[in-house]
């Protein structure tokens, strides 16, 4: 009688191994993400602002870190920030060194779903050094029966801005007698780099270092 039963006894052991093979579910790949980056100004000004900013594929709020590299060093994070609902994303940065820059998004659990991790490609930034140059064009003064009094003669003071940042506020500032700056004027810098002030500028001296760009540090 114990013969007969090792046959049954081996089927019904081979029928649990093949059942417990086959239950366990495949695993759920991660969904594929995306994210574009690009800058504002690729060649800014030495401590000019620039925006780093992008889109991932995903449409709901994820964090995402902005990294740089510069010569010599390795990647390091520089800021963190938390993308918008659809998936956007901004940094504003000021830097007076060349460097690489890329946004990094870590994997995440959304919804019951998982969504990879991403980084976007580098883009380079490299600032470059603003110049700029005044010139004193020769007074006239007002005709007339009664001409004006040459000291009130009116003249005009160019400066001369490269890299030009059309609209950037200008302040024109000259030298009062007692040897104080005081501000002359007020404008902007116009498509080709110039600012320009008209006034008196016979009792007052104007020199190079009058013109201050205001959205540069002093």
């Amino acid at each position: 009688m114990t013969t007969r039963r090792a046959p049954a006894l081996l089927l019904s052991v081979s029928a649990v191994v093949l059942i417990g093979s086959v239950a366990a579910p495949p695993a759920r790949a991660a969904t594929r993400t995306t994210a574009s980056i690009r800058v504002s100004h690729p060649h800014p000004i030495a401590h000019e602002q620039f925006v780093v900013s992008g889109r991932l594929s995903t449409r709901f709020r994820r964090l995402v870190t902005l990294r740089v590299k510069t010569v010599g060093r390795a990647w390091r994070p520089l800021r963190r920030a938390t993308t918008s609902t659809r998936g956007v994303y901004s940094f504003r940065v000021a830097t007076a060194r060349a460097g690489w820059y890329s946004v990094s998004v870590p994997g995440v659990r959304h919804s019951g779903r998982r969504y990879g991790r991403a980084v976007t490609r580098v883009r380079r930034v490299a600032p470059v050094a603003q110049t700029s140059s005044i010139d004193v064009l020769p007074p006239v003064s007002q005709r007339g029966r009664r001409p004006a009094a040459s000291t009130r003669a009116s003249g005009t003071v160019v400066a001369t801005f490269t890299p030009a940042r059309p609209g950037r506020a200008v302040d024109f500032r000259k030298r009062s007698p007692g040897g104080a700056w005081v501000l002359a004027g007020r404008t902007t810098q116009r498509a080709d780099g110039r600012a320009y002030y008209f006034g008196a500028t016979t009792s007052l001296a104007f020199t190079g270092r009058t013109v201050v760009d205001s959205a540069q540090p002093r």
